[in-house]
């Protein structure tokens, strides 16, 4: 019976390990923040299973002590808070382009609760960032999700110790990420900026037109418009060339 007993605390904490890797990705990816997964227990059981389908896959190696098991705890956490930040970025990346565009539109004062992240952002940069997700689960994203938390235990087998961070190659990637926004946006920000300065010169040859009330619809008009443009050629397939970099390059693990 004692036997039996211990035998059952070693496999609960041997799924703690796994879910201490796969929590940090549920609470970080838009599509399963707490937003779209209102209830947390369920969300839990969502993991829980995710894990004892993941557990006959994975290899566990034996621990001897309390601490041990804290480490081995700590180093898939970090490993899973590395994972979510480089698979949310092209989600935040969606989510910046919108705040870049509604922000030179003047749209910025009518921020509200985005649903996906939880977080106070502008409508359209929470319209991108819906589009992304519906995208992303619409092309099979989440076998995709499935496959490379597999693929990280076989790059980053539990008991491994972390050798090296290149924490060079992640600033470099969250780099990418910002000037990729800057750069999707960049075209809708000109236009709307020749726009302003067309109505700032045009309300000096006429005081009585008010620029303020026209600025905001005309600058609708014109953002929506590009963007309409952007959606049909580049910001889908700039989209989908961004790649995370493989958690094994930033991570590196000993023998």
């Amino acid at each position: 019976m004692i036997e039996l007993y211990l035998q059952l605390q070693n496999s609960l904490f041997n799924y703690l390990l796994i879910f201490a890797h796969l929590a940090p990705l549920f609470f970080m990816l838009p599509f399963l923040s707490d937003r779209i997964l209102t209830n947390l227990s369920l969300k839990g059981i969502i993991i829980l299973l995710l894990t004892l389908c993941l557990s006959p896959l994975i290899v566990i190696p034996t621990w001897q002590s309390t601490s041990q098991f804290i480490a081995l705890s700590v180093v898939e956490l970090f490993i899973g808070l590395t994972m979510g930040i480089l698979m949310a970025t092209p989600f935040w990346l969606a989510s910046a382009i919108g705040e870049f565009i509604d922000n030179q539109r003047g749209a910025s004062i009518g921020d509200m609760l985005d649903p996906a992240t939880g977080s106070e952002s502008s409508s359209l940069a929470s319209l991108i960032n819906m589009f992304c997700v519906a995208w992303f689960l619409n092309q099979g994203g989440m076998l995709e999700f499935i496959a490379t938390i597999t693929e990280s235990y076989q790059q980053l087998p539990i008991g491994r110790p972390i050798v090296h961070v290149d924490l060079f190659a992640l600033g470099k990637w969250l780099t990418r990420f910002i000037m990729l926004a800057i750069t999707l946006s960049a075209p809708i920000l000109i236009a709307l900026f020749i726009l302003e300065i067309g109505l700032g010169v045009y309300s000096l040859f006429c005081p009585q037109l008010n620029a303020f009330s026209l600025s905001l619809t005309l600058k609708s008009i014109v953002a929506f418009s590009l963007l309409f443009i952007l959606f049909n050629t580049t910001l889908p397939q700039t989209l989908i060339s961004v790649l995370p970099p493989s958690i094994s390059s930033i991570i590196i693990v000993g023998n």
